[in-house]
């Protein structure tokens, strides 16, 4: 494996990164952008800086179709490790999803700290698939309620993913009423040209939701290549400059930091969490493809050698995921995306340890497609007593 890099990109441009929703020209006005952007336009942004210094080397790709390939393609070896905003120096991640807030009456404007759910397990008969479910921690009748949207800062979820207690972490906000906003949706306005009269097209008139960036606001990646095998040339970026990123070649600048790594915690393999840093793309929908049903076993699965039951999760509303594919030159498949946040549950069958837990668990990815794009990194979690 290759040496891991980070890269911190701000933006010079509001930004623009398409949902799933279908926008057509002349059928629809609206186009929505969604942020932050998935861990594939990021990953095709670094194989585009690349090509942009060796044309030649695009070009004959190009002309031979052979994107991909190992050995012929450099950018083959490219692999996402992290995906991170950015507010000044720290990094903010997705908030866990088992962590949630207490419900605050109207006109208490101080918001509330978020706690973690309790596992509890499932009484009497029902149809839930899981032998535990989790439930607020408050033994009064307390409300509880998720965070939208919701971000933390390293230095919480450092402490979180260690499990010293039952404090989550302070939830910051992408968009607030009350502090400034991390981003800002812009709306341009635009019109369709017929490209044979350069004239203006009746019926084609659009606005799209452009996303700026606070200038504290920047964001981070971590990746690493491999170029011990023979290839054309080694994929190595520029240590500073500029790129494009996103819809209609927006651009931002670029410099090379120095890395940090998550913490490994001291876990009890008999139930520990994995929690997901970017979207995953699972061939069951919202579990991994590994897992299967086992009568009176529920879901089981052996995962880089270590074979686990699934005890509950946290897992958000699915988020729409595309792409376009440069060999084929068209759309990628659109998939409905396990979130960023979401919370797995998992006890390890013997003779497993922490340090088996930690190896096949902790700073790996999870997704059962396009791995190598970023999706479905995750780290290890330990639970709080």
């Amino acid at each position: 494996m290759g040496m891991t890099k980070r890269m911190r990109i701000a933006a010079l441009d509001p930004l623009f990164f398409r949902d799933g929703k279908p926008f057509t020209m002349g059928s629809d006005h609206v186009a929505t952008s969604q942020f932050p952007p998935s861990p594939g336009v990021v990953y095709g942004a670094l194989r585009t800086l690349f090509f942009a210094h060796h044309p030649l080397l695009f070009a004959r790709l190009k002309k031979t179709n052979a994107w991909g390939q190992k050995g012929i393609d450099p950018t083959a070896v490219l692999r996402l490790r992290g995906l991170y905003l950015s507010r000044g120096n720290e990094l903010l991640v997705p908030l866990p999803l088992d962590c949630v807030r207490e419900v605050r009456e109207k006109g208490q404007k101080d918001e509330a700290p978020t706690v973690i759910l309790a596992r509890r397990r499932v009484e009497g008969i029902s149809n839930y698939p899981l032998p535990q479910v989790l439930v607020s921690p408050f033994s009064d009748d307390r409300r509880v309620e998720s965070v939208e949207q919701g971000l933390c800062t390293a230095t919480d979820f450092a402490k979180y993913l260690t499990g010293a207690s039952r404090r989550g972490p302070v939830p910051v906000r992408l968009r607030s009423s009350r502090s400034p906003s991390l981003v800002v949706t812009e709306y341009k306005v635009g019109i369709g040209r017929s490209p044979a009269t350069g004239h203006v097209r009746e019926g084609m008139l659009y606005r799209a939701g452009m996303v700026r960036l606070h200038p504290d606001v920047s964001l981070v990646v971590d990746y690493e290549a491999d170029n011990s095998a023979p290839s054309n040339a080694p994929f190595v970026l520029p240590e500073r400059g500029v790129l494009r990123l996103g819809g209609e070649g927006r651009t931002a600048a670029f410099t090379h930091e120095e890395p940090t790594a998550w913490p490994a915690p001291e876990v009890d393999p008999r139930a520990f969490k994995v929690v997901l840093l970017t979207p995953a793309l699972f061939a069951n929908g919202w579990h991994p493809g590994w897992l299967r049903v086992e009568a009176e076993k529920g879901y089981v699965g052996t995962f880089r050698g270590v074979t686990v039951e699934l005890l509950a999760a946290a897992v958000g509303r699915y988020v729409n995921v595309g792409g376009f594919d440069m060999s084929k030159g068209r759309p990628k498949p659109m998939w409905r995306a396990v979130p960023a946040g979401s919370v797995y549950y998992f006890s390890a069958q013997p003779p497993a340890t922490s340090t088996d837990v930690v190896k096949a668990f902790h700073c790996v990815s999870l997704s059962d497609f396009r791995q190598e794009e970023g999706f479905g990194l995750a780290v290890v979690a330990r639970e709080p007593s």
